[in-house]
């Protein structure tokens, strides 16, 4: 049970790391907008109508949240 303790610490950033999560948490927000606002722009520039810029809004969100992860991950090291 440490171990798993531990391992889920390290992955929040920390219980006593209040700055790692605030800054995981904000390059996440900003990477889910901004991707799901480009996944939006690209399917009204295609032409997919509401139903397609939605669902790439998704897919483009869910990128945007790995690339913010990512890019928290890089800046707390």
């Amino acid at each position: 049970m440490g171990g798993k303790i531990r391992c889920e610490n390290r992955l929040a950033g920390g219980r006593g790391s209040g700055h790692g999560r605030t800054v995981n948490r904000l390059c996440i927000l900003v990477g889910t907008t901004l991707g799901g606002y480009a996944g939006w722009a690209l399917g009204e520039a295609v032409g997919l109508g509401f139903g397609g810029a939605f669902v790439l809004s998704g897919i483009g969100s869910l990128a945007g949240v790995y690339a913010g992860w990512k890019l928290a991950r890089k800046l707390g090291e």
